[in-house]
């Protein structure tokens, strides 16, 4: 293939001359094809030399699809950003969507509240749950700076003690702010050294009261106020005889009356001490002495029985008010023992302490050699 280096007509390899511009045709090489203008260098001509123009051999025809996909891509992402971009995760909120993460915020807050609220009723539940395991006692130490306490002042082992004058569930703290809480208290020891002016009074005292670690009660007094029972109290101008020998209740009831007096009955702490005394005295405490006490077969209450062996008023059981309710032994009157009935009351030397006790008409059989009474005469 020739061209006109001039115009850059092609020709074929015939020909010598350009036919436009006489100048000598040229072989046209890879090198050299692209200098040539295959529509000379005025465009009025392009249409003349269409015909003979022949395809540059070589030369690749770029497709427009290659470069019209990438752009429509461009175009439908930027229409799917400028549609969508309310909804994406970054970038500047509509109003709308500044609504939703403000109704959104107040949601978590009011959660947060609401937990807050849980935790604050689960703790308030957590404090009435512990109310409620709070010890309820009758005589109460622990909600209770000072508490009040009715009973007889004694002496027990050495120690002045409180008999209470109804036996009572109490609790207290002890040194290391332990709760202590029992049933069936009877006595408290008392903290102070004028208490021994008040031996044989029943007495109300307001006092401080503290547990051991033995679980036993102390009642520290702040006042002691004697009861007014206790200042009437009758003086006791009874003579009173102890016999031992091994006889029956009723044979001891009966030796009494034929005696010129009566199987004795106590009415006061006063005389209760006056008789122990009298007892210890005559070195006679390993004897089980019987008292003028007893219940009807078809009853659980204890009285004092008169002359006529007719029952009084004054209820001497744990439960009663009589001052006698302290003086039971533990886990006494038990109606029964071994089979045999008991309706009658003992007076016994116990542990160091001077105890009531219900046995069987005829104790003689367990406490042979070691069977008394008590007499008592009025003077």
């Amino acid at each position: 293939m020739k061209a006109c280096p001039k115009c850059g007509k092609l020709y074929t390899d015939d020909n010598m001359f350009c036919e436009a511009c006489g100048l000598k045709l040229v072989f046209q090489t890879a090198e050299n094809q692209e200098t040539f203008n295959p529509y000379g260098q005025d465009p009025r001509r392009q249409n003349q030399g269409m015909q003979s123009v022949h395809p540059v051999p070589g030369k690749k025809k770029v497709n427009p699809l290659f470069f019209a996909i990438p752009i429509a891509a461009i175009i439908i992402l930027l229409t799917l950003f400028f549609l969508f971009r309310d909804k994406l995760p970054f970038g500047k909120k509509e109003p709308a969507v500044q609504e939703t993460v403000r109704e959104e915020t107040s949601d978590s807050v009011e959660s947060a509240s609401d937990e807050t609220d849980t935790k604050e009723e689960q703790e308030a539940a957590m404090e009435s749950d512990s109310d409620e395991t709070k010890p309820d006692s009758d005589i109460n130490g622990v909600d209770n700076a000072y508490i009040q306490a009715v009973g007889t002042v004694a002496r027990e082992s050495g120690r002045i003690v409180l008999k209470l004058q109804n036996v009572s569930s109490v609790c207290a703290y002890n040194a290391e702010d332990e709760i202590i809480q029992k049933e069936k208290v009877e006595r408290f020891l008392l903290d102070g050294s004028d208490m021994e002016e008040y031996l044989g009074d029943t007495v109300e005292i307001k006092g401080k009261l503290t547990a051991d670690f033995d679980g036993d009660f102390s009642l520290n007094p702040v006042k002691t106020e004697v009861k007014k029972q206790a200042e009437e109290a009758m003086a006791s101008n009874s003579r009173y005889q102890l016999i031992q020998a091994d006889v029956t209740w009723e044979e001891a009831f009966s030796d009494c009356i034929s005696r010129g007096g009566t199987l004795v009955k106590i009415n006061s702490e006063e005389e209760f001490k006056k008789i122990t005394d009298l007892i210890e005295e005559q070195n006679m405490q390993n004897v089980h002495f019987y008292l003028g006490g007893r219940r009807d077969a078809d009853s659980q209450s204890y009285y004092w029985a008169d002359a006529d062996n007719q029952l009084e008023d004054e209820l001497l059981n744990p439960q009663g008010q009589s001052w006698a309710a302290v003086h039971w032994m533990e886990n006494e009157p038990s109606f029964t023992s071994e089979g045999d009935t008991e309706l009658y009351l003992n007076l016994i030397y116990y542990k160091e302490n001077w105890v009531l006790n219900d046995v069987p008409s005829d104790i003689t059989q367990y406490y042979p050699g070691k069977t008394g009474y008590i007499c008592e005469f009025e003077e």
